[in-house]
């Protein structure tokens, strides 16, 4: 272009070239426009999670208040249950002593004479080994009927409902 060419003939030759630059701005803008459009929307999203987080967070304060008091409620219990378990071992000793002492001063085994007499063993009691092991319990009975028979007894017999205890006495 000449430098003696006028204004009107400068825009006129430089028109499509800057109407060309238009389009290319418009074109690169609105992909531009379009990613600013979708950050806008989830910005507003980001916006609502935070102020429901801000009204539940009161929620969250009673959780970690709460969690506190349980981690110490769980060391104090831990403590308890170690003074329990010593107690416990303690009078699980003593009763250990206690049951030799009155093994040494017990007689259990001794002569007796049932001659000619019925004997009825009634309401025995089960201990609560038995349950785990009704061996144990059908064992001491058999003991004692050994014994009983031993002794000269001329009938052992055993009843666990006293109701029934008439019926027997008469036979």
């Amino acid at each position: 272009m000449d430098e003696d060419a006028g204004d009107d003939d400068q825009d006129r030759v430089l028109a499509p070239h800057v109407g060309a630059m238009a389009k290319e701005f418009d074109m690169a803008n609105s992909k531009y426009l379009d990613e600013l459009q979708i950050l806008e929307g989830e910005h507003q999203r980001l916006q609502k999670e935070i102020e429901i987080l801000e009204k539940s967070g009161s929620d969250v304060a009673t959780l970690d208040r709460n969690f506190k008091i349980m981690e110490e409620d769980k060391v104090k219990f831990e403590e308890f249950d170690n003074r329990m378990n010593q107690k416990s071992e303690k009078y699980e000793a003593r009763i250990q002593f206690l049951q030799e002492e009155l093994d040494k001063v017990t007689v259990r085994q001794f002569p007796i004479d049932l001659k000619d007499i019925r004997v009825v063993a009634v309401n025995v009691v089960k201990l609560r080994t038995d349950n785990v092991d009704p061996r144990r319990y059908l064992g001491r009975l058999e003991a004692w009927q050994k014994r009983v028979e031993a002794a000269g007894a001329r009938e052992w017999r055993v009843i666990d409902d006293i109701e029934h205890l008439d019926g027997v006495l008469k036979g």
